[in-house]
């Protein structure tokens, strides 16, 4: 007798469906409990907020295991630009906000991406430094971007050895 196809396929997607569902659907009803607070307690921050600040606590005292949300989480990052798509086309039933303030808020999307890449840059290269530190790495005083790397550490060398220009000014590779 032959098996059915739906008797082949594995259960570890509808597993993980499952899961996903079940982990999205409590990170929905935290964040209802969390908006119902700040409101009924006339909070000055918005149920969001409380709410990522509530969460980020839970974790990181392990009140709640990262392995209870991860999954859930990584669905709904994964699909996040999704969510922006309704309130992008409501945007555009105002023409004549953008005729009037567009280079305003042109201004402050540029300066706001600018702000986060820099701090989201130096916030890596700090925890990079202090992971390397918190190894045992010393400083390299040649070169501190490579602090507490050792020369072997540093990726494959170039065999011309001056970052790749050659004696003539071409660069070697």
């Amino acid at each position: 007798m032959q098996a059915s196809l739906s008797d082949r396929r594995p259960a570890l997607p509808r597993r993980r469906a499952v899961r996903v569902m079940i982990q999205v659907a409590a990170l929905w009803a935290f964040a209802w409990v969390c908006n119902w607070v700040s409101a009924h307690l006339h909070l000055p921050i918005p149920g969001s907020i409380l709410g990522c600040a509530v969460l980020f606590m839970l974790l990181a005292t392990g009140v709640v295991k990262v392995s209870w949300v991860e999954a859930g989480a990584d669905w709904l990052l994964a699909y996040l630009l999704l969510f922006f798509i309704p309130p992008a086309v409501g945007v555009m039933q105002y023409p004549s906000l953008f005729l009037r303030d567009g280079w305003r808020l042109l201004l402050v999307i540029l300066a706001s991406t600018i702000l986060v890449m820099a701090v989201t840059g130096w916030t890596t290269d700090w925890i990079s430094r202090r992971n390397v530190r918190a190894r045992g790495g010393g400083r390299d005083r040649r070169n501190p971007r490579m602090d507490g790397l050792r020369r072997s550490d540093s990726g494959p060398t170039n065999p011309v050895g001056d970052g790749g220009h050659s004696d003539d000014g071409r660069f070697a590779g």
